[in-house]
């Protein structure tokens, strides 16, 4: 192995370990994917389409309500939700989802991640 392909290793196993611990939405308490959206479904979980406006007229599950992950006031209308509710959030591939999660979290609301709009359908959400 070469010296420079050696370093790149190197500095790839001493990160990647931080880098997989960041990504992960276990942090915001909540399982990814399918199995939380289902429970989210079974418990009659608020669902939370954290996508933007666009992509919300586009398609989304019946029902939702749509605060965008990217707008300047997410954290304000975090504010204003119910900690008394259990929250679904879902959006498009899952990224968003588990950056609000984590935010929603830690703002003291019950959440469960369920990653993407796939996700949802794949749990037997319907779409509007």
């Amino acid at each position: 192995m070469t010296r420079k392909l050696f370093r790149v290793v190197l500095v790839l196993a001493a990160v990647l370990p931080f880098a997989l611990a960041c990504s992960s939405s276990e942090e915001a308490g909540a399982p990814v994917g399918v199995p939380a959206a289902e429970q989210a479904k079974a418990d009659g979980a608020v669902v939370l389409d954290v996508r933007s406006p666009e992509e919300f007229a586009a398609g989304h599950v019946a029902g939702a309500t749509n605060v965008n992950f990217e707008s300047a006031d997410f954290a304000a209308a975090v504010a204003d939700l119910d900690k008394g509710d259990t929250y679904v959030v879902y959006c498009r591939s899952g990224r968003r989802s588990a950056l609000a999660a984590s935010q929603m979290t830690a703002a003291g609301l019950t959440v469960l991640d369920a990653g993407s709009l796939q996700n949802m359908v794949d749990a037997g959400y319907q779409l509007d």
